[in-house]
């Protein structure tokens, strides 16, 4: 029997989302939507919290639910919400941070989901298969059968916390890629810089290439990169260091 929890969620983290995701469906090939909002902007917004309820009640809220839930909780586990009177029921997926089910998410679990939910952050607001590989053994656990073979192209490696108020929240570092290597990529933009550095296109913060070296700290951006599965990890950041990395891969095309 799968087990239900409330949560509680910081308010600017609900408008936040609500920005970056539209679509109705999660998976790893999550359907992912445009952002509207600057991590920047988030300052601005007052640290309170919501639970389940409110958010399902906001335009976009059932969906951003699925995504949260799918994120951080296994399998086993479940996310419920009313809205006028009807229940909704959202499962667990990758478990990131399962233990949100009795307590409130420990920083590590808020950088797991963080990335998890970057992750399925889609410009273009279409429709393209990712898979998603991380030092987390619950990740590990979900890889479909073949999995590492039929997404060989690696894009980029995002991590932050988007829980925590008043610091650049939303990393990316790009994989040294030819986007010739597949036409996904060319509908995976959120690692692109703009012509407002340090922001991409996705107004997420570019460290640069993953396995760089950082000028200065002498020190790559990311390590790890190699490996059958190909994730980076120990990325940097902002001046921190975070153990909480996911790295997508696409398909060839």
């Amino acid at each position: 029997m799968s087990k239900t929890f409330r949560l509680s969620i910081p308010i600017f983290l609900v408008f936040f989302l609500l920005g970056l995701f539209s679509n109705p469906s999660f998976a790893k090939d999550a359907q992912e939507a445009k952002p509207e909002i600057r991590p920047a902007s988030l300052k601005k917004l007052s640290y309170s919290v919501a639970d389940p309820d409110q958010i399902a009640a906001a335009p976009g809220g059932l969906m951003l639910l699925r995504y949260i839930a799918a994120c951080a909780l296994r399998p086993d586990q479940e996310l419920t919400a009313t809205v006028e009177g009807k229940k909704y029921t959202f499962p667990g997926k990758l478990g990131l941070a399962p233990e949100w089910l009795g307590a409130p998410l420990s920083k590590s679990g808020q950088r797991w989901v963080s990335a998890c939910l970057m992750a399925h952050v889609n410009y273009f607001g279409v429709h393209v298969p990712i898979s998603v590989r991380a030092a987390h053994p619950n990740i590990q656990a979900t890889y479909e059968p073949d999995e590492l073979k039929n997404y060989p192209v690696r894009e980029a490696a995002f991590y932050g916390n988007l829980f925590a108020p008043g610091e650049e929240l939303a990393y990316v570092c790009r994989a040294y890629k030819n986007k010739e290597e597949s036409e996904y990529l060319k509908l995976r933009v959120c690692s692109e810089e703009t012509d407002k550095p340090p922001f991409t296109r996705c107004e997420f913060v570019s460290t640069g290439v993953c396995d760089a070296v950082d000028p200065s700290q002498y020190e790559k951006i990311c390590q790890g990169g190699d490996g059958e599965q190909g994730y980076f990890k120990q990325c940097r950041g902002g001046g921190k260091q975070y153990e909480e990395v996911i790295t997508v891969f696409v398909q060839k095309k």
